[in-house]
């Protein structure tokens, strides 16, 4: 995409076995979306939106920038080395396609926020879960 579009839409990713997936219309500053699918679901979407007309760009959360772990158990740890594998697919995949994105890291965003905080704060009345309230918490008036 070309630095002169002005971009449209953004497409909040929450990477993991359950992908989180938002897009947010900077026209009408309000949600279009909030939902969860895997990962191969999204991408399919995110390829979908490149063939439209609407110029986007994908943020997603990046957990290779995450440094702390604090202290926790085999399992997670297990887990967050499978949502940094994602990562990397959504960087490859996201770049082969030549789809602007940017990678946030998770110190930048307030993840794991109850329904009605998110309902409150974005006033979307939608179905989510934590997933999908990932997702959009990262692009929400961005």
């Amino acid at each position: 995409m070309s630095k002169n579009i002005k971009v449209e839409l953004l497409v909040g990713i929450d990477p993991g076995t359950t992908t989180g997936f938002a897009v947010w219309s900077r026209a009408s500053v309000s949600f279009v979306s909030i939902s969860s699918m895997t990962i191969h679901r999204a991408m399919e979407m995110i390829n979908n939106m490149r063939m439209g007309q609407s110029s986007f760009e994908v943020w997603f959360e990046d957990a290779r920038q995450r440094h702390y772990f604090a202290e926790k158990g085999k399992e997670v740890l297990l887990g967050a080395g499978s949502i940094r594998r994602d990562c990397n697919i959504w960087e490859d995949f996201l770049t082969d396609k030549g789809i602007v994105f940017r990678a946030i890291p998770p110190a930048n965003i307030k993840t794991k926020m109850e329904s009605q905080t998110f309902k409150l704060l974005t006033k979307w009345n939608g179905k989510t879960n934590e997933h999908s309230r990932d997702a959009a918490i990262i692009i929400f008036k961005g």
